[in-house]
């Protein structure tokens, strides 16, 4: 009497079982074979007397326990973009910008635009005139931070001034700010990189390393050396 047999060999989808006569019988050309508890010879059987069979087996497709229909749509399906990831993402973009100095004009860049919908097509891309909003924000803030940095600051300060040339032959004037921390760590602090579009006299540069001095809230008493280069304007300045 033929009994039933957990089957994990693809092969047994063209043998039955008979435990009795301790025989597998091929579905497909009726014929027995010895069973010794393996399949090797059934395997052999069907590649000398059927080829091809357990080859067209193996491509065709495998069922599913869940249905293809419903993963394929739970793969696809479109998750909007929360306020808080979006947030994150603006975020990131905003610190390249910054880090990179680059222009806001890339945002509105057909490449770049691409890109960040590649990376999460769920995701807007927000406007130059945003990021200029985030951009004016993010300087205000830092300038708070910068000023309240100097203001902790009990040792003294000295500033380095230098006007400069860009290749582009374009003027500015450079001003940072050095002090020594209470773990008597050297700190530096770039304070301006002033666009210089009046004649580069004495008379200006003084002027404009004031209004650098009044825009961070810097006691003058609190600056014990100015360094500079030896430029007769320069010089003059001081």
């Amino acid at each position: 009497m033929a009994t039933s047999k957990t089957k994990t060999s693809k092969v047994w989808d063209h043998f039955i079982l008979d435990n009795v006569k301790k025989v597998v019988k091929c579905n497909i050309c009726k014929g027995d074979l010895a069973w010794h508890g393996s399949t090797s010879s059934m395997m052999e059987h069907h590649k000398r007397k059927h080829v091809g069979v357990l080859e067209d087996d193996s491509t065709r497709p495998k069922r599913s326990c869940a249905s293809p229909t419903a993963m394929d749509q739970y793969l696809q399906r479109k998750r909007p973009v929360s306020l808080q990831q979006a947030t994150v993402l603006t975020n990131s973009i905003l610190t390249m910008l910054v880090k990179d100095m680059r222009p806001m004009s890339m945002v509105d860049g057909e490449g770049f635009r691409e890109m960040i919908s590649q990376f999460n097509p769920e995701y807007i891309l927000p406007s130059r005139t945003h990021f200029t909003h985030l951009m004016e924000k993010k300087y205000e803030a830092t300038l708070l931070k910068v000023k309240e940095t100097i203001k902790e600051v009990k040792s003294a300060l000295t500033l380095t001034a230098d006007v400069w040339t860009s290749r582009a032959t374009e003027a500015y004037l450079g001003v940072s700010c050095h002090f020594i921390s209470e773990d008597w760590e050297m700190k530096t602090l770039n304070l301006a990189t002033m666009p210089l579009e009046e004649r580069h006299s004495g008379v200006n540069i003084m002027t404009w390393l004031e209004e650098v001095i009044a825009k961070y809230d810097i006691l003058p008493t609190k600056i014990k050396a100015v360094v500079h280069d030896n430029g007769s304007n320069i010089v003059a300045a001081m």
